[in-house]
């Protein structure tokens, strides 16, 4: 285990213990590392690792890897939001970066647990420069109440 993955594990847990210590209800969440070739190919795929093939998936795998290249624009997480939530995190991230990602992540885990939400929706945070953070929402959710 590399000193990035140590800090990232030691953040996640600082994170949990004070959302814990104000006694919210949370999913399990599990956290990858991953690179921005991987989170490309991810986020290409409607944020679902695994897929059918189609050649549209090739177009936007080619156009998030292009916009990443020429530092138009970056990915710092991918979540999918459901019970256990899976989180993935770029490994070319500050420790900062990180920090706030990671705090996101747990703070949708929370408002889905609390909220009852059994859905399966994928949340990809895009950034650009000169543009405020934007959020792309793909998959099947089911409306909460």
């Amino acid at each position: 285990m590399d000193k990035i993955e140590q800090d990232i594990i030691a953040a996640v847990e600082e994170i949990k213990g004070y959302a814990l210590a104000y006694g919210l209800d949370m999913f399990e969440t599990i956290f990858e590392i991953v690179d921005y070739d991987q989170i490309n190919a991810f986020a290409s795929y409607g944020g679902f690792p695994t897929r059918y093939p189609h050649w549209r998936f090739g177009m936007e795998y080619d156009e998030l890897s292009k916009s990443y290249s020429y530092g138009l624009a970056k990915i710092y997480e991918m979540v999918i939001n459901n019970d256990p939530c899976y989180a993935y995190l770029m490994r070319s991230n500050m420790l900062t970066d990180q920090k706030l990602v990671i705090a996101h992540v747990i703070g949708v885990s929370l408002s889905a647990a609390t909220v009852g939400c059994g859905s399966i929706l994928c949340a990809v945070s895009i950034c650009s420069p000169g543009r405020r953070e934007s959020s792309a929402t793909v998959g099947r959710g089911v409306p909460c109440s």
